[in-house]
């Protein structure tokens, strides 16, 4: 006669950032398409990793993920660091120190990062940020919203 074996527990998914980063950029997307003149939105994780599989060394500590341009801003850009909702996915030393100076956010899902570029618009009124400013809070109260 066969033992009982225990149950085992459901396998906990983890969420991977280049999971929650592809779901930003297709959210950015998606935003850019309802806009005059929309961000150039650049991911600094893809190049790297294309570059560490050359045999580059990758990008370094503090270096965001995401960059953000807009001709409205002159050379100015915003950059936002993607973590997951995991616990273990925590910001390193660098990232807290740039975050603090406010020369990136962190963030963890679209619905962040669309606000975090908001946010930077409505305290830095760059010319034409209350047109861009309306469209990103409609954006993101739809999609609160439907979520």
């Amino acid at each position: 006669m066969r033992t009982p074996t225990r149950p085992r527990a459901p396998r906990r998914v983890v969420e991977r950032e280049a999971d929650v980063q592809r779901r930003i950029l297709e959210a950015w997307a998606v935003v850019n398409n309802g806009l005059q003149t929309p961000y150039e939105v650049l991911s600094t994780s893809r190049q790297a990793r294309n570059y560490t599989r050359a045999g580059g060394a990758g990008v370094s500590r503090g270096v965001p993920d995401l960059l953000f341009a807009h001709p409205a801003w002159g050379g100015t850009l915003v950059g936002q660091e993607v973590k997951t909702h995991d616990r273990s996915s925590r910001p390193n030393r660098a990232q807290e120190r740039l975050t603090e100076m406010g020369i990136y956010a962190i963030v963890r899902d679209e619905l962040e990062s669309i606000d975090a570029l908001a946010m930077w618009e409505y305290h830095h009124r760059p010319e034409g940020w209350l047109g861009r400013y309306e469209h990103l809070q409609r954006w993101l109260e739809v999609n609160r919203r439907a979520g």
